[in-house]
């Protein structure tokens, strides 16, 4: 076993007893005691990572769940007045909602330039009178 090697020396993967799918198994058991204690350490640490996992996985599931519930609310609302039955016709309406907004924006910037034409044109005519 590797305890008997002197420390330093590299010893090849045939001289360890077992199959090289128990080598990776428990690579920890050829480093001795303080091997085992970081074994156990690391094992520690990963169950307490597996908790917060399982956990935080949990509340992405009940937060799912909740916001799921708030969108079939929606629809449901949005199909008893008529508007939408599915998340393509919210996407559509969302569409639709985008174009008007850019023509609301476009005539209202055309409405800065139609009183500026129109003082324009006030002031063209008291010159010609």
């Amino acid at each position: 076993m590797v305890e008997d090697s002197p420390p330093g020396k590299v010893v090849p993967v045939d001289f360890f007893e077992g199959t090289t799918e128990q080598l990776h198994m428990s690579p920890m058991r050829f480093c001795g005691a303080s091997g085992k204690q970081k074994e156990v350490e690391l094992n520690t640490a990963l169950q307490a990572c597996a908790k917060e996992l399982t956990k935080m996985s949990g509340d992405f599931k009940a937060r799912h769940q909740r916001i799921s519930g708030e969108v079939g609310n929606k629809l449901g609302d949005l199909k008893a007045r008529g508007i939408a039955t599915d998340i393509p016709g919210l996407e559509s309406l969302l569409r639709q909602k985008t174009a008007v907004a850019k023509e609301i924006a476009a005539v209202e910037q055309r409405a800065v330039e139609l009183s500026q034409t129109r003082e324009e044109r006030v002031g063209l005519r008291a010159e010609l009178k």
